[in-house]
């Protein structure tokens, strides 16, 4: 479902049918999906609870319901739910890197790695699972690695901002100036919001260079 076809009517037509079918998890699904559309977080945690009830395998269900947490601020639930996704469908590297992505949040860094690991081992392309990795790597100042995750994550999908900002302040890290003025232009030039100091820092060394 596209964002641009939810609507109200949409949610009304749900919600009707769903008087005359209760017991379809499916419905429930779609709504909570169109509940989280509009913002409406606690009316989607409802609809995603009750296909639960009626599917607990569900895993479209189980993973919007851990992304959902996460939006509300409640870790833990986020990762419980991740932690009940990954454990009910273990071949779905999406559930492993929201998994590792939940675990990040609460500072459980290695956890997170292991889950993010896991992710990529299942799908090697999984772009976001390589950014969540060099995030990770790059807070622990584990500066190769970090840069390893972000280079393949642009290998992926050439050109993606936030790869190309976090390279930046890496080769900044790594006395590589050229290369972090260059990966910071183009993070700019597709529309990401710098900081200012990391782009005062990176202009200063490229000109002592």
């Amino acid at each position: 479902m596209e964002q641009e076809f939810i609507t109200q009517d949409y949610i009304n037509r749900l919600q009707q049918y769903l008087q005359l079918n209760p017991d379809h998890a499916a419905a429930h699904y779609n709504l909570g999906v169109a509940w989280s559309r509009f913002g409406r977080l606690d009316e989607a945690e409802k609809a995603y609870l009750e296909a639960l009830r009626l599917a607990p395998d569900l895993i479209e269900a189980q993973l919007n319901l851990a992304g959902l947490y996460l939006q509300k601020g409640d870790i833990e639930a986020a990762i419980a739910q991740a932690q009940a996704a990954a454990a009910s469908r273990p071949d779905i590297a999406l559930a492993h890197c929201n998994l590792g992505f939940a675990l990040a949040r609460a500072q459980r860094t290695d956890e997170a790695v292991e889950a993010l690991e896991k992710a990529l081992e299942l799908e090697p392309r999984l772009v976001q699972a390589r950014i969540n990795l060099g995030q990770i790597h790059f807070s622990q100042d584990r500066l190769d690695p970090a840069r390893q995750a972000f280079e393949t994550a642009l290998e992926l999908q050439p050109g993606l901002p936030l790869a190309l900002y976090n390279l930046a302040a890496i080769h900044l890290r790594q006395a590589r100036p050229a290369e972090a003025k260059a990966c910071l232009e183009q993070a700019e030039a597709a529309g990401f919001i710098v900081d200012p100091e990391l782009a005062r820092r990176i202009e200063a060394a490229a000109a002592q260079a």
